[in-house]
């Protein structure tokens, strides 16, 4: 099917190709794999072998896209925003008077601050919404890059759930993933992690230790013992408001603290100073341990109990 799509000169999805033949693929994962040791064995991009994903990154903003077809895509047409095209569709971005790109991990958050049309009334200045849905699929992150590269004096931020994955998804953005280590023109360097962090969400929910100032020493939390009367009680949540409607404080879950293990591992083995600086993996380092010695986790929405960030991303874009 590649040989055809390169003979043809036509471009062709994975979800396509899994239709072709159901039966003989069984499942989406397994062609995405296939194409991808396709593209590693050749040490080419996927975008050589005329293979694509389907669009699934989101953008709204003060921006206009141009393409080579001369067809020109306003970010802030839709208030659910826009499908980001493929870089190699695109001959420009005009971003206008954006002072601020943020990447959002969660499809819902994003679509909320979209709506609300965030990216005009913050007090940072016009900005940038983007989603990948989750862990980003090439296009979204070659879109993120193309910005990065195009405009290197807007900050970029990344705005993800208090948790092992959020920090990963990050991470991904920011350096990349092992498995496409072949592909070119993926990663952000520049990227910077907006939140919310420890400190936000003891902070907002009065379980106020002493943690110090971030970025913290990964040498000590200084993280004051429970005392005797609430020792029968989980230390993260012996002094937690009551559950609300969506839980966003929870336990890890042996997959959670699992990785968040493996991307401690992958900091140790690096252990290369000058990675450390760059990626501020200090920090890192001492938010994923912070998360599992207290045996939590919390979502983007625990900033604030009625799940408005505005006030909040206002703060920290300001301060950023």
């Amino acid at each position: 099917m590649c040989h055809e799509a390169l003979i043809s000169d036509r471009v062709i999805t994975k979800r396509n190709i899994y239709y072709q033949d159901p039966d003989l693929f069984g499942s989406q994962q397994y062609v995405d794999n296939l194409v991808d040791d396709v593209a590693f064995t050749f040490r080419v991009g996927r975008d050589a072998l005329n293979i694509v994903a389907a669009y699934k990154g989101l953008v709204a903003g003060n921006a206009t896209i141009a393409l080579k077809s001369n067809s020109l895509l306003n970010c802030s047409s839709d208030n659910n925003g826009i499908l980001i095209p493929h870089v190699e569709t695109i001959r420009e971005v005009d971003v206008g008077e954006i002072k601020w790109i943020m990447v959002i991990e969660k499809e819902a958050t994003f679509r909320g601050l979209a709506a609300s049309r965030y990216y005009r009334s913050s007090a940072a200045g016009t900005g940038l919404l983007i989603t990948g849905k989750g862990y980003p699929d090439l296009i979204t992150r070659q879109f993120l890059r193309f910005l990065h590269s195009a405009y290197s004096r807007i900050p970029i931020y990344a705005l993800v759930d208090f948790d092992p994955s959020g920090i990963d998804i990050m991470l991904t953005y920011k350096c990349g993933s092992r498995s496409l280590s072949h592909e070119e023109n993926i990663t952000t360097p520049g990227l910077s992690w907006l939140g919310p962090k420890g400190c936000d969400i003891l902070g907002h929910t009065g379980h106020r230790h002493s943690i110090g100032n971030p970025p913290y020493t990964h040498q000590s939390f200084g993280v004051s013992p429970p005392s005797s009367q609430e020792s029968s009680t989980p230390l993260a949540f012996s002094r937690m408001p009551p559950a609300s409607p969506v839980e966003i404080f929870s336990n890890l879950t042996t997959l959670d603290r699992r990785k968040a293990i493996t991307l401690l591992s992958r900091f140790t083995k690096a252990n290369d100073e000058d990675t450390g600086r760059d990626m501020d993996e200090n920090e890192l380092i001492c938010e994923l341990q912070l998360m599992l010695m207290l045996n939590l986790k919390a979502e983007i929405q625990a900033v604030d109990d009625h799940g408005d960030l505005t006030g909040w991303l206002d703060e920290k874009l300001a301060g950023g």
